[in-house]
């Protein structure tokens, strides 16, 4: 597409998953496709790097409108159902929505 940047591959977010595994959010280029993938990862001991497993999903930029709307409704879900917590606004240093403040 004509005008479009390539994005430089980085870590977003990585989200402990046990003792020597993590959940690893970046954007990342695949087979020349850019996309957002988010994969757990590994290492067989502390002092060793990790690796990225099978487990996780990748896609592409242009899907992430898309997913964020389908986030966005499981926050309300979560937030309507009572599992979302102030606490976990405040560990993403994110606003309290609405239902949180009342």
């Amino acid at each position: 597409m004509a005008g479009t940047k390539a994005i430089a591959d980085q870590v977003l977010l990585e989200l402990p998953a046990g003792p020597n595994e993590l959940i690893r959010v970046m954007l990342s280029t695949y087979a020349g496709v850019q996309r957002l993938d988010v994969r757990r990862w590994w290492r067989p001991d502390p002092a060793a790097p990790f690796r990225a497993t099978t487990k996780g999903v990748g896609l592409r930029l242009s899907e992430l409108v898309q997913l964020r709307v389908a986030v966005q409704l499981a926050e309300q879900l979560a937030l309507e159902a009572g599992v979302l917590k102030e606490a976990d606004y405040e560990l993403a240093a994110q606003p309290l929505p609405a239902q949180l403040l009342t």
